[in-house]
């Protein structure tokens, strides 16, 4: 009986139009790569009940029906490739979509934050080594790239932006540098058409690219993915509020004045405002999860020395963007992308000095993830007003503040910053983006699920650090979700160990890093399937973006070539640690990927031994063969062994093709 309701209901839907309204998704659109030699999905929206058929250059002929909530879906055999360009006709009653220049070959996702979304041309203060050579000779028909457009949704099943790129001068700088030289390397040793569909946003922790289905059982996400739904109400609610408010395009976001008529008048007195101390990001505050324009304001009294003086402010690093303004005189900014790690440091003319009264106002931008004046992350003292090394007014404590402008969706809404009409007071605690959980799983994987893929790459883990033990449960729920997507429970998993860097800490964290890397470690050795590649070579400590992604890259497809391709000529990592055996005072390490160990002797001291207790303590190493053999004269009688066990750190120790070991520790725990 159901059955026969639904099929009227069907036909009744059908026979109300003649329109079929036959839609697709971008990224079944030209240029698309296709997974060759397999059984792909096409889909997309049509009117419930009307037919849809699907003809393709390749003698195939299938056909679907639109269910009742107007989604069709049908599987097309694709033949090997033949490096072709080929065509498909999708067509209903009233439409037909022709789809040009298809091509069949290997496909991969890849995903991550900001070390796999950082694009070929480089950010500001980050570039590619090489990538000028690079760009310049990008010229690859058979090379081809689908960035997904950021997106954050609490909801499954949004609809994806963007759309597939060939590789050109033109195209190729702003393709993820990591994707571009991995698909480059198995493009040139599998002699295929490459397509990779490029999901990255910088700044973004796993657990937002993780579906609610295996986040929910992990325990210290269960609670929030059962609040999703008020989280979701409440969010409806404040956003359906901001519609009946003025706003502005999001283009308009650094050229708008969000208010500074108000900022710039001598008189104004922001007795409407409320107050932030700072150094600090603005999610750690009552204003939380929060993207858009805040003013900072701070009235201070120079000594009357000063005078007639050019002085410098130093504001540390703020996220993301800034413009600062003296006396209602703009003294610098900073506005692109990523200069959110760039130190702020501004000269003041003495001609703006013109009294000892002083109004600093900075405008911050902020476009996802962290908001405000970061630099407690990595300088203490980083606010300050500057005459000299000795003359300085420190401006850390109390600011004034007030929120100009917050983005939602392609728009900013703006608020009256004179009376202070933000309601923060009223706005839900828990906002859509980047960071929140499911959120980038939701908005720009969940969308592409259909489509068939050779496995994934992915680089993120920075935005971890600290919850190391966590991310170990984290990363087996993000690959039991990505398998489960894309519908294949042994789907290649190939990831990059974080780079070293700094990560800002002080003394209590200086191995925060290093135990991140070390569960990326554990979690490749206990999971099938998953590989993990060693960049501990290519760490900086000027900037958690390596410039070296040309070697990231072609270690990654070093990694697939062996491991999912069976290509026996490529190794695919450094050593790795197979076997222990202690021989008091001597513990001995044989290893794996490896035919002789070379060990740099410029600095072994990354090297340490330590007892039943776990105190680690510094150790001599020899390398003879594929073993190492360590000692100290502190530990009697080593049990367990770290190498490179620290936040930045060099490696030393390579296999005889030059791939570095990852930074390792066999203490059973680590501490987060």
């Amino acid at each position: 009986m159901r059955t026969i309701l639904i099929l009227s209901a069907l036909m009744m839907l059908a026979g109300c139009s003649n329109e079929s309204h036959l839609r697709l998704p971008e990224i079944i659109s030209d240029g698309m790569v296709l997974q060759q030699n397999s059984e792909v999905k096409f889909w997309g929206t049509a009117l419930p009940g009307s037919r849809v058929r699907i003809n393709t250059d390749w003698d195939l002929r299938v056909s679907a029906t639109a269910s009742l909530d107007s989604i069709w879906e049908v599987s097309v055999v694709t033949p090997r490739t033949d490096g072709q360009s080929h065509q498909v006709e999708i067509s209903s009653s009233d439409t037909t979509i022709v789809i040009n220049d298809i091509l069949f070959g290997e496909v991969w996702f890849a995903n991550g934050q900001s070390n796999m979304e950082m694009p070929l041309s480089g950010w500001a203060n980050d570039t590619i080594c090489g990538a000028h050579d690079v760009i310049s000779k990008a010229n690859d028909n058979l090379l081809r790239m689908f960035k997904v457009e950021r997106q954050t949704s609490l909801s499954e099943n949004c609809e994806v932006h963007g759309q597939w790129e060939k590789t050109t001068q033109q195209t190729a700088p702003q393709f993820s540098a990591v994707a571009y030289f991995y698909a480059r390397m198995l493009r040139d040793s599998l002699n295929v058409p490459i397509g990779v569909i490029n999901a990255s946003w910088g700044g973004t922790p796993c657990e937002a690219w993780t579906c609610s289905k295996q986040l929910g059982q992990e325990r210290d996400f269960g609670e929030f993915i059962e609040r999703m739904p008020q989280i979701k109400e409440k969010q409806e609610e404040y956003k359906n509020y901001l519609k009946n408010l003025p706003s502005t395009s999001l283009q308009n976001l650094f050229t708008d004045d969000f208010g500074f008529e108000y900022i710039a008048e001598s008189e104004s007195t922001f007795e409407n405002w409320s107050t932030m101390e700072l150094p600090t990001a603005w999610e750690r505050t009552k204003l939380g999860q929060f993207d858009g324009v805040v003013w900072f304001v701070k009235k201070l009294n120079i000594p009357s020395s000063w005078v007639g003086h050019n002085l410098r402010l130093n504001l540390g690093a703020i996220d993301d963007c800034d413009m600062t303004f003296v006396n209602g005189i703009k003294i610098g900014e900073h506005i692109l992308q990523n200069d959110y790690l760039t130190p702020r440091l501004y000269e003041i003319p003495a001609r703006y000095i013109k009294g000892t009264e002083l109004t600093i106002a900075v405008k911050v931008i902020d476009r996802g993830g962290l908001g405000g004046f970061t630099s407690y992350m990595i300088d203490n003292n980083a606010l300050r007003l500057i005459k000299s090394n000795k003359e300085f007014i420190d401006l850390s404590g109390e600011w004034l503040y007030c929120v100009a402008g917050e983005i939602s969706d392609s728009e900013v809404v703006k608020f009256d910053i004179m009376a202070n009409t933000f309601p923060e007071a009223t706005r839900p605690s828990e906002m859509p983006e980047q960071s929140m959980p499911t959120t980038l799983y939701n908005g720009m994987i969940s969308p592409i699920s259909r489509y068939k893929i050779s496995g994934v790459i992915m680089y993120q883990g920075e935005s971890n650090v600290g919850r190391a033990q966590q991310y170990l449960r984290l990363m087996k729920c993000y690959v039991d979700c990505i398998r489960n997507t894309f519908g294949n429970p042994s789907l290649p998993i190939i990831y990059t160990q974080i780079a070293p860097w700094t990560y800002g800490g002080g003394e209590g964290r200086k191995a925060a890093a290093a135990n991140l890397r070390e569960a990326q470690r554990r979690f490749a050795t206990e999971n099938e399937n998953c590989y993990m590649i060693s960049t501990l070579d290519l760490g900086s400590r000027a900037t958690i973006h390596p410039s070296h992604k040309l070697e990231v890259g072609e270690r990654l497809a070093r990694a697939a070539l062996n491991k999912v391709y069976g290509l026996d000529t490529f190794t695919a990592f450094g050593p790795q640690i197979k076997s222990i055996s202690e021989s008091s005072p001597l513990i001995i390490i044989s290893f794996d990927n490896v035919k002789e160990l070379r060990l740099l002797q410029s600095d072994r001291s990354c090297f340490e031994v330590a007892g039943d207790d776990g105190e680690f303590y510094s150790a001599t190493v020899f390398a003879k063969g594929k073993e190492l053999s360590l000692f100290s004269h502190i530990v009697a009688h080593p049990k367990y062994v770290r190498y490179a066990y620290a936040d930045y750190v060099d490696a030393v120790l390579f296999n005889e093709v030059g791939l570095p070991a990852p930074s390792f520790s066999t203490y059973p725990s680590f501490d987060d």
